[in-house]
């Protein structure tokens, strides 16, 4: 179990211990009795009434949804409610389900705990006073209440004052963007030269100070001057400074593309202004002023916005790998939606990348895949003839699965809504020879005598400008699905307790000829006084 070292696994077995708080009572049963000092010096006794199904710490590899950490609870109250049994607090108008429960797994003898899982009771069953209650706690991996944008972030009398008079803020707006988001942009959109747009403008003017603009975002950005053009009777477009110094009546930073240089009018009620970030030097900054555009710092800005728990240390150490990936748009949801963080990371930037989400006691956490991790990297080292046994067959993943074709297209013009770039990885002499941008690779070409011609639909990314990124995409995309890969499952000595979703270990089992093959842990298992690991190699 992660928190404990090997050496203490080895030395004893791990139980799960459970804290249940439940109609103003706190309950606390454990697989065994046991007694545990608190950090505050309380002496925490767990009586022996306690079955679990074991706790399992597992995840889908590429996919933007975790199945929540959950442990299914079996639990005998009676005689531990002060009299009260689990009839009688529901008399009182407790509900069950309102519960919320915490599983640590404990080394009874170590008098110390670590955290597994906190979150509410689901799929609740229970009988009379003398039957148990049975339960999961499951994690909460909801977004019910997190936002892209706070209510008080769009266009509005309330926060730029009198549409038709300027109001008391001095501002004049365009009407028909009546409770349009302010738009938040990332990174550079846009194609640079004009010919595609990266996100959308608002006629914006400061009366009182006979200051014209176009209203670009939401808040400060890098860039200082930024390219627009206006889609109307008085067509017109150009490289415009941007002014960083204006808030809105509520505070709220704006800024602005300065159009003094344009004619006038520069806009009227319903402009359709749009503008191209690429040839500036970007929207949102991160604190200290980098721009802020890789996909790790990005989902670190979504993550705090989201109202889900998060693992911030588990995401700002991967943070730094993902940030190779690029990430170039803008977010304004429809007026009147909201949209969540996680909704939006889920839809553009987590299927960009080689990570797959992983629930755990801290919160969410994602677990990054490293197709060229090696057996030097490797935090465990399974062995059959000694901390080890296959517990399951070899199996292959379907050859159904397997593509060597793969093709994103992206640089999304926002106005037309339509891709302007490619990128294509194959093993197929014809689309390499044929397409000046595809890219051969070495190993969907043995995909290919394998297997023959597979190609994958095509993908889209409206996130996505950079080529890099978006040959970076396509080549960790082939190294996954170009060729089967193999799944296997070993009881393991408790001492590899503390594996963990993605951790990189070496495998050696005689029977089947391998030799510290390399292996990712997708399923770590407490089952009992064992560990059981469900590995997949590639």
């Amino acid at each position: 179990m992660a928190g404990f070292s090997p050496a203490d696994l080895r030395a004893e077995s791990a139980v799960l211990l459970l804290d249940l708080e439940l109609g103003g009572h706190t309950f606390r049963v454990g697989e065994q009795a046991a007694s545990i000092t608190a950090a505050d010096g309380t002496s925490l006794v767990y009586a022996a009434a306690l079955d679990t199904g074991g706790a399992a710490d597992s995840f889908t590899l590429f996919t933007d949804s975790s199945v929540p950490l959950s442990v299914d609870c079996t639990v005998f109250l009676d005689g531990l409610a002060g009299g009260q049994t689990i009839v009688d607090l529901i008399k009182m108008g407790h509900d069950l389900q309102a519960g919320e429960a915490s599983v640590y797994a404990a080394l009874p003898d170590a008098d110390e705990r670590r955290l597994l899982v906190r979150g509410r009771l689901v799929d609740v069953s229970y009988g009379g006073a003398d039957e148990p209650i049975t339960f999961s706690v499951e994690a909460d991996t909801a977004d019910i209440a997190g936002r892209t944008h706070p209510e008080t972030a769009k266009i509005s009398t309330d926060t730029l004052g009198d549409s038709a008079a300027g109001g008391a803020g001095n501002w004049r707006w365009d009407a028909e963007a009546e409770y349009e988001w302010y738009p938040t942009v990332i990174g550079k959109p846009g194609s640079g030269d004009g010919s595609a747009f990266g996100s959308p403008c608002f006629g914006l003017n400061d009366t009182g100070a006979a200051q014209n603009g176009f209203l670009l975002a939401g808040h400060a950005v890098k860039a200082t001057s930024v390219y627009v053009e206006t889609f109307d009777g008085n067509a017109q477009s150009g490289t415009q400074s941007v002014l960083g110094t204006y808030s809105d009546l509520l505070g709220r930073r704006l800024s602005i593309a300065d159009t003094d240089s344009l004619s006038s009018p520069r806009w009227a009620e319903g402009t359709e202004i749009w503008a191209d970030w690429g040839a500036s030097l970007g929207g949102m900054k991160k604190p200290g002023g980098d721009l802020m555009r890789g996909a790790g710092d990005v989902l670190m800005w979504l993550a705090h916005r989201s109202s889900m728990a998060w693992d911030f240390p588990a995401l700002a150490a991967i943070a730094p790998s993902l940030n190779a990936y690029l990430i170039d748009t803008y977010i304004a949801p429809e007026p009147g939606e909201r949209l969540s963080p996680w909704e939006w990371a889920t839809d553009h930037v987590l299927p960009l990348l080689p990570v797959s989400v992983v629930s755990g006691p801290r919160g969410l956490r994602l677990a990054l895949w490293r197709p060229d991790a090696t057996a030097t990297e490797a935090v465990a080292h399974l062995d059959t003839s000694r901390n080890a046994s296959r517990a399951s067959s070899v199996d292959p993943s379907d050859a159904r699965d397997v593509f060597n074709e793969f093709r994103l297209d992206y640089g999304v013009d926002a106005r037309r809504n339509r891709p302007t770039l490619s990128a294509i990885v194959s093993g197929h002499a014809a689309t390499v020879d044929s397409i000046a941008t595809a890219r051969r690779l070495p190993a969907l070409t043995e995909s290919e005598t394998r297997y023959g011609y597979r190609p994958r639909s095509a993908q889209r990314s409206e996130a996505v400008w950079d080529d890099a990124t978006a040959l970076r995409v396509l080549t960790w995309q082939a190294r996954r699905y170009g060729l089967p890969t193999l799944s296997v499952e070993y009881a393991a000595e408790p001492g590899l307790g503390y594996l963990q979703p993605a951790d990189v270990v070496t495998v050696t089992d005689a029977g089947l000829g391998w030799t510290d093959r390399v292996a990712l842990v997708e399923t770590p298992a407490l089952e009992g006084a064992a560990v059981r690991l469900a590995l997949r190699l590639y």
